[in-house]
């Protein structure tokens, strides 16, 4: 159904420094796995999320533009990963209609909308 959560994309949490220097290398290596936790498309946040090492599934999901079955959405306030700094929310992804049993996931890259924020 809609609403659904499926995964939370999970990573190293690196300031925003470190992943311009990471993603030289990993475009490089035609990696990427990094996810700006801004919370609009037009600002710079101070922390990133990289899942290129320590990570989980939802890294490998893949892009689509029309008709994604997930969309993005930005949860909490301040959250905690794996250190003691205050890192501004999570990063889910949820189910945007019903998902058929085998069908592929995926979801919009370009991950600003308002509206889905939490």
């Amino acid at each position: 159904p809609e609403g659904v959560a499926v995964c939370e994309y999970v990573g190293e949490v690196i300031n925003t420094k470190e992943a311009l220097a990471r993603e030289k290398l990993y475009h490089a290596a035609g990696l990427f796995y990094l996810f700006d936790l801004a919370s609009d498309r037009y600002s710079l946040h101070p922390w990133v999320l990289d899942a290129t090492r320590v990570g989980n599934v939802a890294r490998f999901i893949n892009h689509m533009c029309v008709d994604a079955n997930l969309k993005v959405m930005r949860m909490g306030a301040s959250c905690s990963y794996r250190r003691s700094d205050s890192v501004p929310g999570r990063v889910v992804l949820v189910s945007k209609r019903a998902i058929s049993k085998g069908e592929v996931l995926n979801y919009d890259y370009d991950t600003y909308n308002p509206e889905e924020e939490a």
